[in-house]
């Protein structure tokens, strides 16, 4: 097996990772440094959105993966992007302290709603803050930059701007690209993996940065 990644944004960037850890081969390609998505992203790490408070989909699974990952890269990469950080939503009309209270008591909530609170004097926050544990903040432009350094140095990072008609597949179901012949094809690339002509086929809408694969 042999993978080519394209794009190394955030994505890319922990699936490259993730097979590294595996001993798969692979070579990640992407542009030039630019205000990609991955870089411009706030990475706010909040279990509960939305106006109604809700947890996220697989949200315990989720987070107990990211508290153990992103603190493996800083140390493997001697760099810091993974913080630990409370959030304070604000609380105000009725309907939202009995949301925020169904919160506190639900099984798939109650971990994370934490108390209520009074605004300092000095925050323009109205009502009360309602405090929210598990959260957290991912500096990604941090992470992003030191990985693709990383890969580099390995010889796994080519700097390329790629499109789908720059991959040739064969009859045998391999991919070549640049000179090398790959197994599978992972397009890490956000919104613009939606305008794969492979992908027409697909329905839906590509939000929130989504990584599409083609094999």
């Amino acid at each position: 097996m042999n993978i080519l990644i394209i794009g190394q944004g955030i994505a890319g960037s922990c699936l490259a990772w993730e097979l590294k850890r595996r001993g798969a081969e692979f070579t990640v390609a992407d542009r030039p440094v630019a205000e990609t998505a991955s870089r411009v992203a706030a990475g706010l790490v909040n279990p509960l959105t939305g106006r109604a408070f809700r947890p996220g989909w697989r949200q315990e699974e989720c987070l107990a993966a990211a508290e153990a990952f992103y603190p493996e890269t800083e140390r493997e990469l001697g760099g810091s992007w993974w913080q630990k950080t409370p959030i304070f939503r604000e609380v105000e009309t009725e309907d939202q302290f009995e949301i925020w209270q169904e919160r506190q008591t639900a099984p798939e909530s109650c971990a994370y709603a934490g108390p209520l609170f009074p605004w300092p004097e000095h925050w323009e926050g109205r009502g009360k803050a309602a405090y929210t544990r598990g959260s957290a903040v991912l500096h990604v432009e941090n992470m992003v930059t030191a990985m693709r350094r990383f890969f580099m140095e390995q010889g796994r990072f080519v700097e390329a701007d790629v499109s789908p008609t720059d991959i040739r597949p064969d009859a045998n179901g391999l991919f070549h690209w640049n000179g090398r012949t790959f197994s599978h094809i992972v397009w890490c690339t956000g919104w613009e993996a939606g305008l794969h002509p492979d992908m027409s086929p697909l329905k839906g809408r590509p939000s929130k940065g989504p990584f599409w694969t083609w094999t």
